[in-house]
């Protein structure tokens, strides 16, 4: 288990080290000022390799870096990926350096009169026929207003009277949309995919009869600097009330719709401005 916990701490220590952009200011000779970005070095280790054991070169390279160079203190960030609810908490090998422990708690916040996009209206009614092109270019504008709804933006308020020439968004399908009432739910941390998982089950069993629809969106540590895919969304809608219940189940890339009627849309963020359903 020891090793187990030094090797983790290596893998903390190559975490630290992601590339990060630091600004540096040059006075040219005519007195205007020139930044310049230096981007520091991507440090990867695998810690999975046959190298990677006491002994091996590979990994005895790995600490005399971490001797030599890491000299200073650091905070560490852990998160164990098998923790068990009742297991006793003083029998973990991470104990031993005195930890802190951190609980990942929700943050609340609740949304009120939100301009909402007609889901059912038109677009969600074609939703399965629609082409690559028009679904992932539906998918970035509902990708673009969930996150704006997540920062609270002024320009989703029922009541908001911007002038056009400064802000010119508008949400998707805004003929048809209303005004309603949300609620999101927020937990930043490293936090496994099975709870992910389990997250999700839990709103698709959920009784409320408030839970009209619902969006699950995942930001992932990126792996990639260009065109990395960088987390993932998945939304469900309910069947629309005034549509009669059928009993169909179809699946394909786009989307999926259940015996309850429900639609369930998935798609990921590639880089900073693609969106693959």
């Amino acid at each position: 288990m020891s090793e187990q916990v030094s090797q983790a701490s290596l893998a903390a220590a190559a975490a630290e080290n992601m590339p990060k952009k630091d600004s540096v200011c040059e006075t040219r000779a005519d007195g205007l000022i020139e930044y310049l970005l230096i981007m520091s070095s991507v440090v990867e280790l695998n810690l999975r390799l046959p190298s990677m054991l006491h002994g091996k070169k590979g990994f005895e390279r790995i600490v005399w870096a971490f001797t030599n160079v890491l000299t200073q203190s650091m905070a560490w960030l852990f998160h164990d990926l098998e923790s068990n609810p009742g297991q006793d908490e003083g029998t973990k090998p991470i104990n031993k350096v005195q930890p802190q422990l951190i609980t990942c708690e929700p943050q609340e916040i609740d949304h009120e009169q939100i301009v909402t996009p007609p889901f059912f209206n038109e677009k969600g009614k074609v939703l399965e026929k629609m082409s690559e092109g028009d679904l992932q270019e539906y998918c970035g504008s509902l990708s673009e207003w969930l996150a704006m709804v997540q920062m609270a933006s002024p320009r989703l308020s029922g009541e908001d009277d911007v002038d056009p020439y400064l802000s010119r968004y508008a949400v998707p399908d805004a003929d048809g949309s209303q005004a309603c009432d949300l609620m999101s739910l927020k937990w930043h941390g490293l936090i496994s995919s099975r709870w992910i998982m389990q997250l999700f089950l839990n709103l698709l069993q959920s009784k409320a009869s408030n839970l009209s629809w619902f969006a699950l969106a995942v930001a992932t540590l990126g792996k990639e600097a260009v065109e990395g895919r960088d987390g993932f969304t998945v939304m469900v809608l309910s069947r629309e009330p005034s549509e009669p219940k059928e009993a169909e189940e179809s699946q394909d890339i786009k989307g999926t719709s259940g015996s309850d009627g429900r639609m369930t849309l998935c798609w990921e963020l590639m880089g900073a401005s693609v969106t693959e359903p």
